[in-house]
């Protein structure tokens, strides 16, 4: 997957499964994928009613909708009946994400069960053994493509914080916990998700965390309000001015490769740039179809 193109999954709604309303509301709300939650956003004394609503209704869905499941940590009691319930399903979802993942070993207790077909495992990265455990964490399967980092109240609690927002533009340690995540999804070609952003009214520091994460290395989010979802996608979105500039700088060195530097509005193309350029054009094709310039 080192430069395959990315598909357009940059918001990443969590619903609590057991809103029903939300069910009949997704396509209003446009967010490239949809998360229905059983873990944190459900009372304990609701799981059951929780998983029996997403098992009721996800026959209703479209299926051009990307639905994705949130379980509950493999060390919970409930994780065996989240994924009892999964697996009967007769309709298939799109994959699994599965919280607080420590080792690779919850991975493969997740793959212990009949998921059907090529169903996604979306690994959180949320606590210490996480952190330290990343690299195996997301090589342990195939079905890995997607991992989310966990900016949690989980890490700061492992970790022996005081309980406040976790800011990686601000904390110095979450941004190296942010850049580990980020540069094993890098050296093993997977994607990286940003975190939460919990004020869902402060618009203007959502645009500016979507920059920054963008800028990092992320290729999309969560988010946990529909207010949050077109600024999300925005955020993640290439500049039409970027697409175009990134297949300049291809096809110009292409038709000139054999020269080694070449020259470019004033500086010099290297390879080094070309590559970088080129894996640009390739992850974004699907956003700009109708004018892919190079393959």
């Amino acid at each position: 997957m080192g430069c395959a193109s990315l598909k357009k999954r940059r918001s990443w709604l969590y619903i609590p499964a057991i809103k029903t309303d939300w069910y009949q509301q997704l396509h209003q709300l446009h967010s490239d994928v949809y998360v229905f939650d059983l873990e944190d956003s459900i009372a304990p004394q609701q799981k059951k009613l929780a998983r029996d609503c997403f098992a009721q209704h996800i026959a209703s869905l479209p299926e051009q909708h990307t639905v994705f499941v949130r379980i509950n940590n493999v060390a919970t009691a409930e994780f065996s009946d989240d994924m009892q319930m999964l697996e009967q399903l007769e309709i298939p979802i799109r994959g699994i994400v599965v919280p607080k993942v420590s080792s690779a070993d919850d991975i493969h207790l997740v793959e212990n069960y009949q998921l059907s077909g090529p169903m996604e495992i979306v690994p959180i990265i949320e606590t210490l053994a996480g952190e330290h455990n990343v690299e195996s964490i997301i090589n342990a399967s195939k079905r890995i493509h997607y991992v989310q980092w966990g900016e949690s109240a989980d890490y700061s609690t492992d970790y022996g914080k005081f309980p406040q927002p976790f800011d990686a533009e601000q904390d110095a340690l979450a941004l190296d916990f942010a850049c580990r995540v980020l540069k094993a999804g890098a050296h093993h070609h997977k994607h990286i998700l940003d975190g939460l952003f919990l004020d869902y009214h402060d618009k203007a520091g959502l645009k500016h965390r979507c920059q920054w994460a963008q800028t990092m290395g992320f290729v999309g989010k969560v988010v946990i309000h529909p207010q949050q979802i077109e600024i999300v996608k925005q955020g993640f979105t290439p500049t039409q001015n970027d697409w175009d500039y990134a297949n300049k700088i291809v096809s110009t060195y292409e038709a000139k490769i054999e020269s080694g530097l070449v020259p470019f509005e004033g500086s010099f193309i290297h390879r080094p740039l070309y590559l970088n350029a080129k894996k640009f054009v390739l992850r974004y094709q699907h956003y700009f179809s109708d004018s892919v310039k190079s393959t």
